[in-house]
């Protein structure tokens, strides 16, 4: 299983598929009420993208790979997909948190494609990770 483990000491643990899951519910009723909150606060009514740079970088980032860490330090399935699926949604809030302000105004232009949209690779992975209870319903973009 090729995973980032959660320090570079410790490898990440191997656990059932079901000790997973019941992890990952865990996570998602840990960290998503108050990543919902900020969501619904910010977009309650118009905001500016200075707004909603910070709701990416404060809220949806951090309360994300949260999750991601957590499910490396307690563990995750013997399974590629999963591991391949966290890595990716890693690499998805990497790239968010990197560049909010280019990403809104490239998909504000119309020029964000697909293969380029780490909101897209964000629901991808964690789809493919089975954290589908992290996925917002309307997209990650605000």
């Amino acid at each position: 299983m090729s995973i980032g483990a959660c320090s570079d000491d410790e490898p990440t643990p191997v656990i059932s598929e079901s000790e997973y899951l019941t992890e990952v519910t865990a996570l998602c009723e840990r960290y998503l009420p108050a990543l919902d909150e900020a969501r619904e606060e910010l977009t309650a009514g118009p905001f500016s993208d200075a707004e909603a740079v910070a709701y990416y970088r404060s809220d949806l980032v951090p309360r994300l790979r949260s999750i991601l860490r957590g499910l490396r330090r307690n563990g995750v399935p013997a399974s590629e997909t999963i591991a391949d699926g966290i890595n990716s949604a890693a690499a998805a809030l990497q790239d968010i948190e990197e560049d909010p302000a280019g990403l809104i105004d490239r998909s504000r232009d119309g020029i964000l494609r697909d293969e380029e949209n780490p909101f897209l690779e964000l629901s991808d992975g964690l789809t493919q990770a089975r954290i589908t209870c992290a996925i917002q319903p309307d997209g990650f973009e605000v």
